[in-house]
């Protein structure tokens, strides 16, 4: 009957649409409504069937039939309530038609008892165990069983099972129909994956994971291989599919089921069904993971939007949106509307369920947890008092969510600073996690840190440090594991996460520093795994597949760098302008992106031949290719764990030396007298603050006490030192702090500056016996209206002179060196030209403009003098560049030409694998936004991320005089046999001899970074 339905469905779509006898054929419609139906199309299908109907009469079978389709029709739109009158009504008129014996009455009965489990509540559940109890003794009565009637039966026995909370007796009852079914018909019908799935769902429930992981994959390869696919039911396992893989921990998998699922239910018109709502409910949950707000809120609302319009608000899914959305203006602090949303549902699921369900617990809990950050801990511990009642009652004092009501109990007594309270109440919650989810889990490392945190706070020195070991586990496992499949938009929110764990680490280190000394070593090691992590990352998979002759990588990689250098156009013109959307854009360039990692990690199991040699480097090694005249330092910054939890940022040092037992940890100062130290007085001139802040002793000493002073204790007998800053101390010319009146730290140690010690282990020397061609840009000539672009207004970019005597005397120093040289001046120093350089070996890269860098301070005050939209400056590589002579023609700009400005975000794209070199002779090119955060930023990130091996970069304006004496002096000493750090170095003496340029305004300003 099936095959004949497919046959005339071609000509139902006509007969639906004309007026011709086809019309008129009930045969034909009715076929066509059930066919509709199997595949998931049910307003054609209600359509078809009412028309069918209409020509039936009342006793007979067909119309039966059409009243069950009817019906089921109503329940899969979630009209429960219409179901339900017209089941009932059929009933009615079977039983009056003394026609209990056929089988349309006890499917009937069998379709109402599924709506009303559905509709849920005591009476309804009672009612619908009484109508499949009669459906069983029915088929139990005749001779030859109907095995798929019976397996159909027990599936509703399951469900109502579960509704009711009993998981058990649902199980068996699963299991039972798909044994009855399999004896019926072979594992590979509708029938069987839709049980299937069921089953799967359950032990989602039961947070069974693997055993649902691997029935909602079968179940969705039953279905997708169906001749004529449901692609509501399709649709429906996906959602469960991928919720498994989130709650399993993989997000990244669980985001790429619920994309499909969401194209799939598109382009088949089923964007306005609960399913659709419900997809975008979990795929708004794994985007507030990754903290893409924006998305998340829209994809909540959309989705009760949907709920509302089928009237499905007194649904369970219904409800999880509204607890969801509520979190998500919790964690934006938009207070009052997380409220609104937590009271709503919380209405809402004693009605639909009852004030026992563990529902309602949730939604206390989340109650609690808001009226505590809101301060209005009675409120808190009123709602958090009720949640955890009804936990112990109806699961037990052991059970996970009750250490979650613990945990937010414990917050209040956090609040109040009854640290004792709060501890006990976490310690309990730790157990019980450990109990549940062992001692591998993200709940029991999170409730570790929060140990840590409380321990260390109340002087629990002992207590405190098995929470610190069993957190560097915790993240250390993150840092060289999990990470590996992430995409960079992705790595942030997690990178963040952990990190601030690791700063509770620290800070017990700090606290404890008398008693912990030999955990200095981890502390370190674990700063050499943090230390620009997102960058190492990125930066492998890049190197690996410009390298790699995989042909699906090399594909992949291809379309990545094509979407960026599309979407870097897009960010450079007005939005009128644009021809895309780069919210569009930025989601391709997030799916190719993991596509890629996958398939990198896919290919090479060994992540030795992968990752950056530098994840796998410890501070033994640092120490092991130290000399005895050498130290390493690394500087962190973390969150002090005071009593008001942690308010004070602060900056310390740990410090290898050759024959150190571990390393020395040296506290410096606070970041806030830091900051005062360094600020820059609106009245300064640049000159004026830079020689206030290194050559006026006062401040210098200042500096020095705070920043210096601290770790030469350690010092003793050290000259040469390498040095990885952080924060702002990247604003900071370490080299340039006086120590005396007569004396800098220049003159006491050669400092190097790694961007992280790490690179210590495979640092190399460089020299210009290794170069061979070198292209140096120079004396570019900008147009008299540059002032008036609308990207860099009340700039002065003027013609530098001095640049173009700077690279012409580097021009001649090296050709003298017999290295091939290009010079690139006037107009000839575009931006389309270093661009090019991906496709040249340039092993010495010299580029001597105006470079731009906006601080997050600045950028407020410049959009607002800007034709540009913000979107383009959330990212962080968007605000600070280099500019080119193409800057001239901006005004007249031809479509998909360059504009001459050379953003940080696509230098990141060029391949400069062969750059050794790259000296970056312009303004602020060493800053970039990252001064509070673990990883290089800016520029440096840029051409990092590129490949140039050493950079030499700036932090203030220098002046381009000063620059070429610098560079020039440079040149000579590096051509005459000196490996650049002392040929840079050297310069620098040179300059702050002369009297002229005795201001480390002159010559401090430049840094060569490893």
């Amino acid at each position: 009957m099936f095959l004949n339905r497919i046959s005339l469905f071609f000509l139902c779509l006509f007969a639906a649409g004309t007026n011709t006898i086809f019309s008129q054929s009930k045969a034909v419609l009715k076929d066509s409504a059930e066919y509709y139906f199997e595949t998931g199309q049910y307003s054609k299908s209600e359509k078809c069937a009412y028309k069918a109907l209409a020509s039936y009469k009342k006793i007979k079978t067909e119309y039966s039939e059409l009243q069950l389709l009817i019906a089921k029709i109503k329940f899969e739109e979630g009209a429960f309530d219409s179901s339900q009158i017209i089941l009932e009504h059929h009933i009615r008129i079977l039983e009056s038609a003394a026609s209990k014996q056929s089988k349309h009455y006890y499917q009937t009965l069998a379709d109402l008892a599924k709506v009303l489990y559905t509709k849920q509540g005591a009476v309804n559940f009672q009612k619908a165990d009484s109508l499949l109890q009669v459906c069983f003794m029915n088929e139990g009565s005749h001779k030859k069983i109907n095995r798929a009637k019976m397996s159909e039966l027990y599936h509703l026995q399951a469900q109502l099972y579960e509704k009711q909370g009993d998981y058990p007796h649902a199980e068996v009852a699963f299991i039972e129909a798909l044994r009855q079914d399999s004896i019926a018909r072979n594992s590979s019908t509708r029938p069987h994956a839709l049980t299937l799935g069921s089953l799967g769902a359950l032990y989602l429930d039961t947070n069974e994971l693997e055993k649902s992981d691997s029935l909602m994959t079968r179940c969705v390869e039953i279905l997708k291989n169906e001749q004529n696919p449901n692609y509501t039911s399709i649709s429906a396992a996906l959602i469960n599919l991928a919720a498994g893989k989130y709650f399993a921990g993989n997000p990244e998998a669980a985001m790429l089921i619920c994309e499909e699922c969401k194209q799939l239910m598109v382009e088949n018109g089923l964007e306005k069904t609960n399913d659709f709502a419900r997809n975008l409910n979990l795929l708004a949950v794994i985007n507030d993971d990754y903290g893409l707000t924006e998305r998340t809120e829209e994809m909540y609302l959309h989705a009760l939007e949907i709920y509302e319009n089928n009237n499905s608000t007194q649904t369970e899914e219904y409800f999880s949106a509204l607890v969801n959305i509520g979190g998500l203006y919790k964690s934006q602090q938009n207070y009052a509307e997380a409220e609104a949303y937590y009271l709503k549902a919380l209405d809402i699921i004693v009605k639909i369920k009852n004030d026992s369900s563990m529902e309602y617990v949730n939604v206390c809990n989340n109650l609690g947890s808001l009226y505590t950050v809101t301060a209005d801990y009675d409120k808190a511990a009123k709602y958090l008092n009720i949640a955890l009642n009804v936990v112990e009652k109806t699961v037990g004092k052991t059970h996970a969510a009750y250490s979650g009501v613990l945990t937010n109990l414990a917050r209040i007594y956090f609040k109040k600073k009854d640290f004792k309270t709060a501890y006990t109440y976490i310690k309990t919650a730790y157990e019980i996690s450990k109990n549940v989810f062992g001692s591998t889990g993200a709940e029991y490392a999170k409730y570790s840190s929060n140990l840590l945190i409380i321990a260390t706070i109340s002087n629990y020195f002992e207590e405190a440090q098995t929470y610190f070991f069993e957190q560097n586990e915790s993240i250390g496992k993150f840092y060289t594991s999990d990470i590996n499949l992430l995409n960079e938009a992705e790595m942030t929110p997690f990178i963040q996460r952990y990190a601030r764990r690791a700063e509770a680490q620290m800070a017990y280190v700090y606290k404890f520093k008398t008693q912990s000394q030999s955990l200095t070593g981890q502390i370190y090691d674990l700063n050499l795994l943090l230390k620009n992590l997102s960058f190492r990352k990125i930066k492998s998979y890049k190197s690996f597949s410009e390298q790699t002759s995989d042909t699906l990588i090399v594909n992949l990689y291809s379309k990545l760098v094509l979407l960026k250098d599309e979407l870097n156009y897009l960010y450079s013109i007005p939005i009128a302008e644009r021809n895309a959307n780069t919210d569009s854009l930025l989601a391709k360039l997030d799916e190719t992106e993991t596509r890629l990692i996958r398939r990198v990690n896919l290919t090479f199991k060994d992540e030795t031949r992968l990752w950056s040699a530098n994840d796998t480097v410890n501070w033994k090694m640092i120490q092991h290719h130290l000399q005895p005249d050498e130290a390493a330092v690394e500087f962190i910054r973390f969150e002090t764990i005071t009593d008001n939890w942690t308010d004070t940022v602060m900056y310390c040092a740990l410090i290898i030396t050759k024959e150190a037992e571990f390393p020395h940890l040296a506290a410096l100062c606070s970041e806030s007298d830091l900051q005062k130290t360094i600020v820059k007085q609106s009245h300064f001139s640049e000159y004026e603050y830079i020689y206030n802040l290194y050559a006026h002793y006062e401040t210098g000493a200042n500096l020095y006490r705070m920043m210096w002073q601290p770790m030469d204790t350690f010092l003793t007998n050290v000259r040469k030192i390498y040095v990885s800053k952080i924060g702002i101390l990247n604003q900071i010319s370490l080299s340039a702090i006086p120590v005396s009146d007569k004396e800098i730290l220049a003159d006491k140690y050669e400092i190097h500056n790694l961007s992280s010690t790490a690179e210590l282990v495979n640092r190399r020397k460089l020299y210009a016996s290794e170069l061979k061609t070198a292209q140096l840009y120079g004396g570019i000539q900008y147009s008299k209206d540059t002032a008036n672009i609308a990207m860099l207004k009340n700039f002065s970019l003027g013609f530098l002179p001095g640049s173009l005597e700077e690279i012409s005397d580097i021009n001649t120093i090296l050709k003298k060196n017999n290295i091939e040289t290009t010079l690139l001046t006037a107009e000839q120093g575009t931006e389309y030209s270093i661009k090019n350089c991906s496709d040249t070996k340039n092993d010495l890269l010299h580029i001597s403009t105006h470079g731009f860098y906006f601080s997050e301070h600045a950028i407020s005050a410049f959009l607002n003098n800007t034709k540009f939209d913000t979107v383009a400056f959330e990212n962080k590589m968007n605000r600070s560049g280099l500019l080119f002579s193409e800057i001239q023609h901006q005004n007249i700009r031809q479509s998909n030409s360059e504009d001459g400005i050379l953003t940080a975000l696509e230098i990141s794209n060029l391949t400069l694998q062969n750059t050794k070199l790259a000296v970056l002779s312009a303004c602020q090119t060493g800053l970039g936004g990252g001064e509070s955060e673990n990883e290089i930023s800016g520029l440096i990130r840029a051409f990092k991320l590129a490949g140039a091996q050493k950079l030499i970069v700036s932090l203030w304006h220098v002046p381009d005089v000063a620059s070429q004496y610098l560079f020039s002096s440079m040149y000579r000493n590096f051509s005459a046999g000196d490996e650049i750090e002392t040929a840079f170095r050297k310069a620098q003496n040179e300059l702050r001899l002369t009297k002229k340029f005795k201001n480390p305004y002159y010559w401090a300003g430049f840094i060569l970074l490893d």
